[in-house]
């Protein structure tokens, strides 16, 4: 069963927007990206997270695969 929950429209400004994604912790927005949208095509193969670099900031990715997400 699943549950259905209203959505409510987003009222935050793009700057608000902006602020909040630059503070996000970028694998996990890119997971709940691709499992809100339903589009698996975000979890590019460039876009995976080194192992070796999991518990860096940002998973270790460069600043291109951070502009990229």
């Amino acid at each position: 069963m699943t549950d259905i929950v209203a959505v409510e429209p987003i009222t935050a400004s793009d700057d608000e927007i902006r602020a909040a994604l630059l503070a996000a912790e970028l694998p996990s927005l890119l997971a709940a990206v691709a499992y809100a949208t339903g589009d698996l095509s975000v979890l590019r193969p460039d876009l995976r997270v080194d192992p070796l670099l999991a518990r860096e900031e940002q998973a270790g990715f460069t600043t291109e695969q951070q502009s990229a997400i």
